[in-house]
């Protein structure tokens, strides 16, 4: 497994190698492993042997992150949890992390290649909750990734206790419009 998260993070952080392969290794690792997947795999009548490209890879529904426990490791040994809002219904979604490595890995070289494509550092106004104030949001994690790795200093989460200070956003937003970042 060591390998595969080797490779894995590798492919993610610069986009070079066979992705098709590891998405075959990886769907091998978590069939064997993750027991609810597996389950789902076989009452869809497929197998290790049935998978021979990334495109047959069965895709778990949605629901069944409201059911069960996806993951290859115990629940209580996740380094997150996140949830959905449970916005559609009363029980929200969650997707245990063993590790933010990937997450942020993807995030990071997404960011910098699509968004930050003139590599300068500005000040970001985050207009969503911290991840101290929001912990099992995705959300909230990636903004704060994101603001760690590409935000110029003086980057903070606007929100406090679910509250936006209007007045502090606009003394924020004349200091970068003044020093032109």
């Amino acid at each position: 497994m060591e390998r595969l998260q080797f490779n894995i993070e590798s492919f993610l952080r610069t986009g070079e190698g066979d992705f098709s392969r590891l998405a075959l290794e990886l769907f091998a690792f978590q069939f064997e492993k993750n027991r609810p997947y597996q389950a789902y795999c076989h009452s869809q009548g497929i197998t290790l042997g049935h998978v021979k490209t990334w495109q047959e890879i069965p895709a778990v529904p949605v629901q069944a992150f409201k059911s069960a426990t996806l993951a290859t490791f115990p629940g209580s040994q996740a380094a997150a949890i996140f949830e959905s809002s449970g916005t559609t219904r009363e029980t929200p979604s969650r997707h245990y992390l063993k590790t933010l490595t990937y997450y942020e890995s993807s995030l990071k070289s997404n960011f910098k290649t699509h968004l930050l494509t003139d590599k300068v550092l500005r000040p970001f106004f985050i207009l969503a909750p911290s991840p101290a104030e929001a912990p099992h949001s995705s959300l909230s994690c990636m903004l704060d990734v994101v603001k760690r790795a590409f935000g110029a200093p003086g980057s903070v989460s606007v929100l406090t206790r679910g509250r936006l200070d209007e007045l502090w956003l606009a003394t924020l937003l004349a200091k970068a419009e003044a020093s032109q970042q």
